[in-house]
């Protein structure tokens, strides 16, 4: 509901500006693709504009992982200080350093950066186990024997 009401005060696709300068033909992109105003940072990064201030990417993106980190924290009952993120395999060492500095920015600490295809196989490799393991659980709980 926030995109439709709200276009230029919605950021989206935020990962195409990650660790590039505005000059970078994502940037000319994503300005193709969405209605926000470009704007540069004093540094010559990109930033994107709403209706009452610009952000630097970095800043948007720590947003995002500001508001999962209040998410994962009502619903853990419990503080949450570190992080494990995944980004995309095509992601350079300088897209990789600007989700470092969001996170730091957002007050979590990196435990590391996980590509999303090893994520998701780690998933299912993991699921895989668990799965076997009840199966293994559920078969040493049958009765050994039938006497009363």
């Amino acid at each position: 509901m926030q995109a439709t009401r709200f276009p230029k005060d919605t950021f989206a696709a935020v990962k195409l500006l990650l660790g590039h300068p505005s000059s970078h033909p994502q940037s000319a992109l994503h300005q193709s693709l969405f209605s926000n105003a470009p704007a540069t940072t004093p540094r010559g990064s990109p930033a994107l504009a709403s209706s009452g201030a610009s952000y630097a990417v970095e800043e948007v993106l720590a947003m995002q992982f500001g508001y999962a980190k209040e998410m994962a924290e009502d619903t853990a009952g419990e503080s949450v200080r570190d992080a494990v993120v995944t980004v995309p395999s095509w992601f350079g060492q300088t897209e990789r350093q600007a989700v470092l500095d969001a996170l730091d920015l957002a007050g979590l600490k990196s435990i590391g950066l996980v590509n999303d295809g090893t994520a998701g196989a780690s998933f299912a490799v993991e699921k895989g186990e668990r799965r076997a393991e009840l199966m293994r659980c559920e078969h040493d709980e049958q009765p050994r024997s039938t006497t009363p």
